[in-house]
């Protein structure tokens, strides 16, 4: 939080994978299975969870340029907000639909228009499913500090599961 020139900062997998607040949310809304329709896979699992929290910076992190996640084209994330998140206050902007656009197109390809891009915005508790894959950035605009969990599922293994050791944390 002191680093001014820092924007970004997670807990570590530990401490996410084993909240009992979000093992009871997760429980609760059924996580697991509204990944396994999406994904149209029963063999779904998490194969990753982020505890983050964002504040104002100066910093130019890669996450607030457009990007679609390309670890896996196979998942979709549940973000928990823990703080409200709004327009002025680190919503993620998506491009709303794009996950269905052609992985093997380039982006500007396609009708790119910044008014298509929308705010996921929502007060403390919220909780949103999001396909990762779509075109999304992260939002620089921070009044105060914003805390988010992202808990993400895939029918395969992905990159970060092994780059990040989340798969140490299995039994979690």
């Amino acid at each position: 939080l002191k680093n001014e020139s820092s924007s970004y900062g997670s807990f570590d997998i530990r401490t996410s994978a084993e909240c009992p607040n979000l093992k009871k949310i997760c429980k609760k809304y059924k996580f697991k299975e509204i990944a396994e329709e999406y994904l149209i896979s029963k063999k779904t699992d998490v194969f990753s969870i982020n505890t983050m929290l964002t504040k104002s910076s100066n910093s130019n992190h890669d996450v607030f340029n457009l990007h679609r996640d390309t670890d896996s084209i196979n998942s979709v994330a549940f973000f928990i907000y823990w703080t409200n998140v709004n327009k002025s206050n680190g919503s993620t902007l998506i491009y709303p639909g794009s996950q269905l656009f052609n992985q093997d197109k380039l982006f500007s390809n396609f009708a790119f228009d910044s008014t298509n891009l929308k705010h996921i915005e929502g007060d403390e508790g919220s909780i949103f499913a999001v396909d990762t894959w779509a075109w999304h950035s992260g939002n620089k605009e921070i009044e105060t500090n914003r805390l988010v969990t992202w808990v993400r599922f895939s029918a395969c293994p992905a990159n970060t599961y092994f780059l990040d050791d989340n798969y140490k944390f299995k039994e979690c």
